[in-house]
């Protein structure tokens, strides 16, 4: 049968050490899924950060302007030009 001739051929190959590659590739594969979210959650709170320090910046101007696209935009400048307003 052709099955059987397939069994010979898988189990000759694990036996000869080609299912240890596969766990090694999926344990490589294991980590790089592991490096990909520390990298996804590292970005998400540097933007995070960002995001939490224009908002500061922009809370100088919110008195004069309320909560408006204006004082946001104030806000990003004064965070760009490294003057945070308090």
């Amino acid at each position: 049968m052709v099955t059987d001739g397939l069994s010979k051929a898988v189990l000759s190959r694990a036996a000869a050490g080609a299912g240890g590659r596969r766990w090694n590739s999926t344990d490589q594969t294991v980590d790089e899924a592991k490096e990909y979210q520390r990298f996804k959650d590292e970005e998400a709170a540097y933007e995070n950060d960002i995001k939490t320090k224009i908002l500061d910046a922009s809370l100088h101007f919110v008195i004069p302007n309320g909560w408006s696209k204006e004082s946001l935009a104030l806000g990003e400048v004064c965070f760009k030009k490294g003057e945070i307003a308090f």
